[in-house]
């Protein structure tokens, strides 16, 4: 098991290896949807998996590290769709 620290003082537990963005599915959702989160100091992806005790810090749209991510997010999915419809 391991344990998520959030900066309001909640601590979230769950089985080693679970990805961060399952955890912030237990807390309420913030007026911004949550895009990344910053795991004990660094940048890390919804995806990342914590192999530890960690403090999370969830990184909204509402931030600009996460208005980078979803512009870049957008970017990525603009090149899929342009090198779909011209081969």
């Amino acid at each position: 098991m391991v344990e998520v620290h959030l900066p309001d003082g909640r601590v979230l537990s769950g089985p080693r290896g679970t990805p961060v963005g399952q955890f912030f599915r237990l807390i309420d959702r913030p007026e911004a949807p949550i895009v990344g989160a910053v795991v004990n100091g660094e940048l890390r992806e919804l995806t990342f998996c914590l192999p530890m005790d960690s403090k999370v810090q969830p990184v909204t749209m509402g931030d600009a590290d996460g208005m980078r991510i979803y512009r870049r997010s957008l970017t990525f999915l603009l090149e899929v769709a342009f090198i779909t419809l011209f081969p």
